[in-house]
C-alpha cells in the first residue's frame, strides 16, 4: 500500500505547478500579512500619483521620485497633497541642499514692501553677516570677527625721570613722558612738561596711578597728593603719605585711583608738595647686581573706561556691493547723530525735544543752508539763492561733466568785509577783495599845532575811511570854535582801526612821507583854502619821528586857523 502512495504522489508532482505571485491592481485587495525588509515599500510615481480605482474613501500614500516629494490622499478632499505643517502654508521639502527655494517663503525683510532676503552666510574669518536682496548685497557686523575692535577707551603712561621740587609747600604736576598704550587718551603738555591727563571722549573712567617716593636725607616729612581738573584743585581728592627714617630707608610708594566722570576734552593733573626739597619721586635704571631687575618708574598710570559709548561698539554697515563703511553714532553732546562713510561725516540734527514747528533727522554735510529745490534748470538765479556761500554747487544733469559743473558756480567762504571778485583778465577766476566803510567817527587821536597858538574851545573832530581792495580812502576833519594864532600846520596821528599803510620802497626812515593828499587850514567850516586871496594846503600820511606809527601833516602859510580838513588816499599792507 505504501508503495502505492508514493507512486501517485510521483506522479501528481510531474503535472502540477507551483503558485505564481500576481500583482493585484484590482480595487478592494487586502493583505491580510504583511511582510518587512527593514522599510515599508510604498508605490512610487514621477510627479503626482493617481488612483486607479473610483473609490475614493480611503486614505493613500505615494512618493515622486521625480521632484522628491512625499504625497498623502486626502479622501475628503479627494486631493493628493504634499505632506505640510501647521499654520499657513509652507514646503517642507526634504532636498535640504535646496537652500535658496525654502528661504524664499520663510526669510524676509521687515519693511512695508514685504522683500524677500535671497541669502544669507557669515563670511568665515570676517565680522559681518551678508545677505542678499536681489541684487544688492547687506552686511550687519557683529563685532565677533578674527580681529574685533578693541572695546573701551584706555591709557598706559609712565614716566622715567628723576622729578624733584625746587621750592617746599609748592604743587607740582607729576610727568608722564612715556606712553605705552593708548585709544582716546593722551598725555598733552602743560607748556613744559607732559603731565595733562586728556580724555577725547565722554564717559566714566577709572584713574589709577602709582608714585615712587623716596629722599636724599633723613627725617620725617609729609607728601600731599591729590587731583586737579581743568586747572581747579578737585574737592575730596587729596591723600597723605609719610616719609620716614634714613635715606636708604625712605622710599614708598603712594598708589590710589579715582573714578570719574569726565567730558569730552577734560584733562587731569595728578599733584604733589612736599615741605622738604629733599623728597622726590625716584626714577632707577635696570640693575643686574645684587640681582637682575627692570627700571623703577618714578610715576605709572592708567586709564580706563568703566562705562559710556566704548571704542569699537556701535552701529555699522555695508550699504551696496561697493563695500563702503558707514559708521552711526551719538556724539559727546547727545545732540547730533552722526554717520561717517569713506572718512567724511555726515549729521542728521536732533532738536530740542521742546522746540516746537521743528523737522528732525535733517542730513546735513557742511553748512549748506536748505536745498531750494527748483526743477526748471533755466531758473539759475533762485537755484543759487541759497548756496551763494557754500564751496560748491552742483546744478547740471551730465555727472561725468564735473569741470564745467563747477566752473559757474564755484563759491569761497567769504570772511568779514570781503567779497569775491575776478582779479584778472581770465574768465570766472576769483579773489577775495576788501570792502569796508567805517561810517562817521568821532576823533579822539593825539593832535600837534605848528605856531604860535593852538585854536581852543567846543571842538568836533571826526573821521571816516573805507577800504576797496587796497586803496584806503581817509577824510579828517578837526573843528575848533576859538582861532589859533600864527599856525603852519597841524599834525595828526592816524586812527587807529585805519588798516596800516604800504610803504614804498625806500621810504622806511622815520619821518618818511608816504602819500600826498589835498588839505586845507581855515579859520571857519564856510571858509575853504581855495580862495583867490589864499592858497590852499596839502595834506600828507607820513611814519612820525619817532617811527612808532603814522600821522597826517596838514600844511599852509602862517596865519590864524580855527578848522583842518585833509583827504588823502593810500594803499593798505
Amino acid at each position: 500500500m505504501k508503495k502505492i502512495l508514493i507512486a501517485v504522489f510521483c506522479f501528481l508532482s510531474l503535472f502540477s505547478k507551483g503558485q505564481v505571485y500576481q500583482s493585484m491592481p484590482q480595487y478592494g485587495y487586502a493583505a491580510h500579512r504583511m511582510s518587512f525588509d527593514s522599510t515599508l515599500q510604498i508605490p512610487t510615481f514621477c510627479g503626482v500619483p493617481t488612483l486607479k480605482s473610483n473609490v475614493l474613501k480611503f486614505g493613500a500614500i505615494a512618493f515622486d521620485s521625480c521632484n522628491n516629494r512625499f504625497y498623502f490622499y486626502n479622501p475628503k478632499t479627494a486631493v493628493w497633497d504634499t505632506i505640510k505643517g501647521g499654520g499657513s502654508s509652507s514646503d517642507l521639502k526634504l532636498n535640504i541642499s535646496d537652500t535658496s527655494a525654502m528661504l524664499t517663503k520663510y526669510l524676509r525683510k521687515t519693511d512695508t514692501t514685504n522683500k524677500f532676503i535671497n541669502n544669507i552666510t557669515r563670511t568665515l574669518g570676517k565680522d559681518s553677516i551678508i545677505y542678499f536682496i536681489g541684487s544688492t548685497r547687506y552686511a550687519i557686523k557683529d563685532s565677533v570677527g578674527t580681529n574685533p575692535a578693541p572695546v573701551g577707551y584706555y591709557g598706559a603712561f609712565q614716566d622715567n625721570t628723576i622729578q624733584t621740587a625746587a621750592a617746599i609747600n609748592t604743587p607740582y604736576a607729576m610727568k608722564f613722558g612715556i606712553t605705552d598704550l593708548t585709544n582716546g587718551i593722551t598725555i598733552v603738555s602743560d607748556g613744559s612738561n607732559l603731565t595733562r591727563i586728556t580724555i577725547a571722549n565722554t564717559g566714566i573712567y577709572n584713574i589709577q596711578f602709582s608714585a615712587q617716593f623716596d629722599r636724599t636725607n633723613s627725617g620725617t616729612d609729609a607728601v600731599d597728593i591729590w587731583l586737579r581738573k581743568n586747572g581747579t584743585d578737585v574737592a575730596g581728592s587729596g591723600g597723605k603719605i609719610i616719609l620716614t627714617g634714613g635715606a636708604a630707608a625712605s622710599a614708598i610708594i603712594a598708589s590710589w585711583n579715582y573714578v570719574l566722570d569726565i567730558v569730552a576734552g577734560d584733562y587731569y593733573q595728578l599733584m604733589w608738595s612736599t615741605p622738604d626739597t629733599h623728597v622726590r619721586l625716584l626714577y632707577e635704571a635696570a640693575q643686574t647686581t645684587p640681582f637682575v631687575h627692570p627700571i623703577i618708574p618714578s610715576t605709572i598710570l592708567t586709564v580706563t573706561q568703566q562705562s559710556g559709548i566704548m571704542a569699537g561698539t556701535g552701529m555699522t554697515a555695508l550699504n551696496g556691493l561697493s563695500g563702503a563703511v558707514q559708521t552711526f553714532a551719538l556724539d559727546s553732546t547727545n545732540s547730533t547723530f552722526k554717520i561717517t562713510s569713506s572718512g567724511t561725516t555726515h549729521t542728521f540734527n536732533i532738536p530740542n525735544a521742546s522746540a516746537s514747528g521743528v523737522t528732525r533727522g535733517l542730513l546735513s554735510n557742511t553748512q549748506y543752508t536748505t536745498f531750494n529745490g527748483k526743477i526748471g534748470s533755466g531758473d539759475t538765479a533762485s537755484m543759487l539763492t541759497n548756496y551763494a556761500k557754500t564751496s560748491a554747487v552742483n546744478l547740471k544733469v551730465n555727472i561725468s561733466d564735473t569741470a564745467s559743473m563747477l566752473t559757474p558756480y564755484s563759491r569761497k567762504f567769504a570772511a568779514a568785509y570781503t567779497f569775491n571778485a575776478n582779479n584778472t583778465n581770465a574768465a570766472a577766476s576769483e579773489a577775495t577783495q576788501t570792502f569796508r566803510d567805517s561810517a562817521q567817527k568821532a576823533y579822539t587821536g593825539s593832535i600837534t599845532w605848528s605856531g604860535t597858538t593852538a585854536p581852543s574851545g567846543t571842538t568836533n573832530h571826526s573821521y571816516r575811511w573805507f577800504q576797496v581792495g587796497k586803496l584806503v580812502t581817509l577824510r579828517l576833519t578837526l573843528i575848533y570854535t576859538t582861532v589859533g594864532v600864527a599856525l603852519t600846520s597841524v599834525s595828526c596821528a592816524l586812527p587807529s582801526d585805519c588798516p596800516t599803510p604800504e610803504i614804498p620802497t625806500g621810504s622806511t626812515a622815520n619821518s618818511s612821507y608816504l602819500y600826498i593828499g589835498s588839505g586845507t587850514l581855515s579859520t571857519a567850516v564856510t571858509t575853504g583854502g581855495m580862495s583867490p586871496t589864499i592858497n590852499g594846503g596839502i595834506s600828507e600820511l607820513r611814519i612820525n619821528s619817532g617811527g612808532t606809527g603814522y600821522e597826517i601833516l596838514i600844511s599852509r602859510f602862517a596865519a590864524g586857523y580855527s578848522t583842518a580838513r585833509a583827504t588823502i588816499q593810500y594803499f593798505a599792507q
